[in-house]
Parts: structure tokens; C-alpha cells; sequence
């Protein structure tokens, strides 16, 4: 099945492998974030082929967030570098040739196996999921004036995170519609990082759903 990807702990068909699929009651919980089900499972796929397609034909051309900045220019990549200095990578001095895992790995995103090949050329990796356009981020930051949506800070005010973020409400990030964005601080410590860690992502669904609703924007689920 081209529009399905099977979870290798529960065995359901999904569109995608999402970190709210793998901390809900459908799953048995043997792991709670994307990243543990790659290492459990380093050659399970987390995307449908579709999906990795619809990704592939929207991301065509677009940059990464941090395209320009340095650790010197920008909070999050100087927080990030701080973070990791000194630690060692899993991968570090190992080759395609020399583990198993690197070469999987290197076959799934070489050449025309990559979904963000383009025509023989490569182009720089983005973040962004299918349907998140630019338009998207500057009308949420408009709608919402800048300001984060839980705890009322501005972005560049004394207390910001280092930047806002759009976050998707049912953290379905293939859920684009604007009833489903809304903008929060981000960074360390932040609002958004407190509604990904959280052990009860519907508790924040519901909250931001209510509070979306409060303000006149009726919450529109995605279609499947």
C-alpha cells in the first residue's frame, strides 16, 4: 500500500509514524518518540511512499529555517551547539562500508531514492512537511500579532524564547488548515517545547481547540 506505513510494534497501516501515534493507547508504548522507533527499528520507514511524494513536490527549491545564521547570529543554533558540545555522535567514524546501519541508510536517501531529488540535482534539506508554505507561517503570525497564544509573550520581547513557532494543534503536521496553526514561543524552556513533551497531547488538543473556538475559530479536522 503506497498511501500506508506499517508500525512495527502494533502492526497498524498509518500515513505516517508520528510520535502522538506512538505515546497513544493504540500503541503498546514500547517506545515514546519518533527517534527511539528508528533506533529500535533503523530500517522502518516513517512515511508512506505517497506521503514521501506529496513531501518531495513540496519542498521543491524551499530552505532550511537556519539558511544564513550562525551560532553567533542566532539563539537556537548557539543553545543547540552548547548542548552538543563534547557528546559523540552514534555514527561517528563509521562508514556504508564498515556498518550495517549507515549503509541501509545511505541506499534509502542516495540519488533518485531521496524524496527530495530533483531532476539528477540535490537540494538543501527543510524541516517543512507537505502543504506548510511561508504563507502559512505569516498568516498565523499575523492572525495571531506575534504573540504566542499560551503565555502572551511577544516575539524579540524581554522573555521570548528565541523565536515563535507554528504549532499544529492535532500535531498532525500534514494538517495545514489555519483552524489547526496557531503560534506559540519556541526554544528551550517554551511553550512549545512544553506541549511536544507532554505525556497528555490530547489534554493540550483539546485546550487549544476550546481556546481556537473562544475566538471564533472552529477547529477543522483533516480529511482522510
Amino acid at each position: 500500500m503506497d498511501d500506508k506505513v506499517q508500525c512495527r510494534i502494533c502492526g497498524k497501516w498509518l500515513k505516517s509514524i508520528t510520535t502522538l501515534h506512538l505515546k497513544s493507547s493504540k500503541c503498546n508504548g514500547k517506545c515514546k518518540t519518533t527517534a527511539e522507533y528508528k533506533a529500535m527499528f533503523p530500517n522502518a520507514p516513517l512515511f508512506s511512499k505517497l506521503t514521501l511524494q506529496r513531501l518531495s513536490e513540496a519542498n521543491k527549491g524551499t530552505a532550511p529555517w537556519s539558511k544564513g545564521y550562525t551560532k553567533e547570529t542566532h539563539p537556537s543554533i548557539m543553545s543547540t551547539s552548547q548542548k552538543l558540545k563534547g557528546k559523540t555522535t552514534w555514527n561517528k567514524n563509521l562508514t556504508k562500508d564498515t556498518d550495517e546501519r549507515v549503509a541501509s541508510m545511505a541506499e534509502k536517501i542516495s540519488g533518485s531514492n531521496h524524496p527530495k531529488w530533483i531532476d539528477g540535482s540535490s537540494y538543501s534539506y527543510t524541516r517543512r512537511i507537505a502543504g506548510f508554505t511561508e504563507e502559512k507561517t505569516s498568516m498565523t503570525y499575523n492572525r495571531d500579532k506575534g504573540c504566542c497564544q499560551l503565555c502572551d509573550v511577544m516575539l524579540l520581547s524581554e522573555g521570548c524564547k528565541d523565536r515563535m513557532a507554528v504549532h499544529h494543534i492535532d500535531y498532525d503536521y500534514t494538517n495545514n488548515h489555519p483552524s489547526n496553526l496557531i503560534l506559540l514561543c519556541a526554544g528551550k524552556d517554551s511553550c512549545h517545547m512544553k506541549v511536544h513533551k507532554t505525556k497528555t497531547p490530547e489534554y493540550w488538543m483539546n485546550y487549544f481547540i476550546k481556546y481556537q473556538e473562544a475566538r471564533g475559530i472552529k477547529y477543522i479536522p483533516k480529511e482522510d
